[in-house]
């Protein structure tokens, strides 16, 4: 692990299965979740086929992870906040 100001290590894995309920979803159509057990984490429009469903879900939608997805890259300090990664 490099150690850079302003910079932070961020990962976290939504499993196959995972249940949550959208809270939020932003310009780039990245969808906060609330995910059962694990709280409020991002779900990035990339991933969206990973939900197995046909629509871009809604606010208030639950969506479900048919395979898991593993985020892990470097951020910004400024951008955590947002993201809520921890």
């Amino acid at each position: 692990m490099s150690y850079q100001v302003g910079r932070v290590d961020c990962y976290y894995k939504l499993e196959a299965g995972l249940v949550g309920r959208v809270v939020s979803i932003d310009k780039d159509f990245d969808a906060e979740v609330n995910w059962k057990g694990l709280g409020k984490k991002w779900l990035l429009s990339k991933n969206l086929g990973q939900l197995g469903i046909g629509d871009m879900p809604l606010v208030g939608d639950f969506v479900r992870i048919n395979e898991t997805i593993t985020y892990h890259y470097p951020c910004d300090l400024r951008r955590v906040t947002r993201l809520r990664l921890v």
